[in-house]
């Protein structure tokens, strides 16, 4: 049975204890630095965005680019979904609870 034994080694010769701080200080620096200048780029380009091109990006949303939609149908072109123009219908909550009560008091 053979047994290796490995040597630790030192480094004893090195840059010392005040110079790796100040490396390690430099490099937060520079990473610090670094994340500042990408994060003023980011807002630099919203605040363009949002002062200049404001109403080009509200135009978009619009509806009249929007192409009429076609009929679902199946292969023998009978209509299995179309597209019809209605008015949305929805309740006020609170009015409705309102009524609600009213109801059941009476």
């Amino acid at each position: 049975m053979t047994i290796f034994v490995a040597r630790t080694v030192t480094r004893k010769q090195g840059l010392g204890a005040k110079a790796l701080t100040a490396q390690s200080l430099w490099r937060l620096l520079v990473l610090s630095g670094l994340f500042a200048l990408f994060l003023m780029l980011v807002l630099g380009r919203l605040t363009t965005l949002a002062l200049f091109e404001a109403s080009r990006a509200f135009g978009a949303t619009t509806t009249e680019y929007v192409p009429d939609r076609g009929d679902i149908v199946d292969r023998n072109g009978v209509p299995l979904a179309r597209t019809i123009k209605a008015y949305s219908i929805w309740s006020g909550q609170t009015r409705f609870l309102a009524i609600k009560r009213n109801w059941r008091s009476n």
